[in-house]
Order: structure tokens, then sequence, then C-alpha cells
């Protein structure tokens, strides 16, 4: 009986948190000229993410990730300042719509100018359920 009892507490805290846990919205810095805006969601049957990457002067390009696609490799997006962000691996990391999850991005900006390249490899979104 106090199995059940528990059983039946923890489905009403884990359904209890899935309602707390989306939408997600987050900013982050991956080089003082980039950055990214992450919304996560759910539809009740999986979590989905859209990934937006954004400059000084405005949006580069974006990106939808999910369980279904949960890996972009080779994302390369023209910068007006004469730089070429390179985006190698973004992941999206959650095994069900009850996991906890993350985004990691990995890549890099060049500068066409001889400036330094600028190296990323960052947790840009992360949430738990």
């Amino acid at each position: 009986m106090k199995l059940c009892q528990a059983f039946v507490v923890m489905c009403v805290l884990v359904v209890g948190t899935l309602s707390w846990a989306y939408p997600v919205d987050v900013t982050q810095d991956l080089t003082p000229d980039v950055k990214t805006v992450v919304h996560v969601a759910s539809d009740g049957v999986t979590q989905f993410a859209s990934v937006q990457f954004m400059a000084e002067n405005g949006p580069l390009g974006s990106v939808y990730l999910s369980s279904m696609i949960p890996m972009q490799r080779s994302l390369r997006y023209y910068m007006s300042d004469n730089k070429i962000l390179t985006v190698s691996s973004l992941r999206f990391q959650a095994a069900s719509i009850l996991s906890d999850g993350r985004i990691v991005c990995s890549g890099y900006v060049r500068d066409n100018s001889g400036g330094p390249e600028q190296t990323f490899h960052l947790i840009i979104a992360q949430w738990t359920n």
C-alpha cells in the first residue's frame, strides 16, 4: 500500500514539474560578437528547440533541433564585418519527454581581415524536468 502511495505522489510531482518546465528561453554569448537565443518547448510527445544565432546587426540564421533531429554540423553564417561564424557541432541532448536536457554548441568565428580566431564549446541551454 505504501509503495502504491509513493508511486502516485511521484507521478503527481513529475507531471507538476512538466507544467513548469516549458517553455525555456535562454540567451547565451558564444563570443563577444555572437550570441544564441534558444527556445525549448514540448508538444506533449517530444521536446524540441529552436536556436537562433545573432550578431550585433541582427539575426544570422536559425536551426531546429529535437530528439528526432538531435544534431546539426558544419553550419556557416557570414557576418557583415568580414567574419564567418562556423558551428562545427550543435547537439540536442534529451532522451525523452521526461528527461532533463541540454544543448551544446561548438565552433569558431574567423576574422577574414586577419584578426584572431575565437573558438567556443558551450552549453547554451539546460533544463530539468
